[in-house]
């Protein structure tokens, strides 16, 4: 698949339902405990967010002494979707 332009427009082929967890939902700033980069993705680091653990990208981290802080929000709400369904991204 090739890259695609800001604001393309695509048709949805496959029904995605959204998993029953809590979305990982961090504001630029916040102070974050992340642990070890996933070995299949690299670049995605393990973010223990007490009851949020999920994966979070590095290039939203900004690095500390001793630790991490968001570079920018992110939020990990997956969509459910249908086939049909015309998306904007």
């Amino acid at each position: 698949m090739g890259h695609l332009a800001l604001s393309s427009r695509c048709r949805v082929f496959t029904r995605h339902d959204t998993k029953a967890c809590v979305a990982i939902r961090v504001r630029v700033g916040e102070p974050l405990t992340v642990g070890t980069e996933d070995k299949e993705w690299p670049g995605w680091l393990w973010y223990d967010g007490r009851g949020r653990d999920g994966w979070v990208p590095v290039e939203y981290l900004h690095a500390l002494d001793g630790g991490f802080e968001a570079a920018r929000d992110y939020d990990a709400t997956e969509l459910r979707v249908e086939v049909g369904d015309c998306l904007t991204l």
